[in-house]
């Protein structure tokens, strides 16, 4: 019995499979949360034609020259002919230190080219 060896212990086999697969899910987890963010939170990008009709939304008829300003840019940005007679009546309040208000005939004009653009 003396040609017996003696029966060694275990061997510790190094196992990374854990770190693998925590390693894989974190990947994972990015690439959905990268996929989320570009399409699900993704910022709407306004065109020059909404943003314009947002900025119509806030306009103040009290200030005539900046009023001006504002319609006759807006009616270039939507491309409407129909009211070139608009642009028109708008340019002696355009280019003067002071202007007066608006009178009730233009008032109306402006009403019907706002309510065309439902503001």
């Amino acid at each position: 019995m003396q040609g017996l060896k003696d029966i060694k212990g275990l061997l510790e086999i190094p196992d990374y499979s854990l770190y693998l697969f925590l390693a894989l899910m974190m990947c994972l987890i990015l690439i959905v949360f990268y996929i989320l963010k570009r399409v699900v939170f993704k910022k709407k990008i306004l065109t020059p034609r909404e943003l314009m009709i947002q900025e119509l939304k806030n306009i103040n008829l009290n200030d005539a020259k900046r009023s001006a300003y504002t319609l006759t840019k807006a009616i270039n940005i939507l491309e409407d002919d129909k009211f070139d007679v608009l642009v028109a009546t708008l340019e002696k309040y355009k280019y003067k230190k002071t202007v007066m208000h608006f009178s009730e005939d233009e008032i109306e004009k402006i009403k019907q080219f706002l309510k065309e653009y439902n503001v």
